[in-house]
Order: structure tokens, then sequence, then C-alpha cells
């Protein structure tokens, strides 16, 4: 696959970490580039992958 060179604000970008202008940027961006939504669709579900596993160890760790 591609890479496009804004990969690496996707990232900031499903973290909410951008500046707003980078945020306009980032959005116009991804309204026109396939590898940056195939990339950001990815990247979520990574995340959320990654989120609901840290969810799952801290209630494992806290039950009695």
């Amino acid at each position: 696959m591609s890479r496009c060179p804004n990969e690496e604000m996707i990232v900031p970008y499903l973290q909410e970490e951008l500046s707003a202008s980078e945020l306009a940027q980032m959005e116009e961006h991804i309204a026109g580039c396939v590898i940056c939504e195939e990339q950001i669709a990815e990247t979520k579900q990574l995340l959320d992958r990654m989120e609901n596993a840290r969810e799952e160890q801290l209630s494992h760790d806290l039950a009695p």
C-alpha cells in the first residue's frame, strides 16, 4: 500500500490532539485521500481494541 505524508497525523487526529488549524487541514485532506481514510478506519479499530483490552484488564484487576 502506498503511504501518505499525512499519515503521521492520524493518531493525533483520532485522539483530538490537533490544533484547530491542523484539524481543518487534516479534515480537508482526508476528504480527498483514500489512503488516509483507510488508515483512519484501521487505526481507530486498533485504538478501540486497545482501550477495550485495557478496560477488561482493569475490571479483572479490580474483581474480588
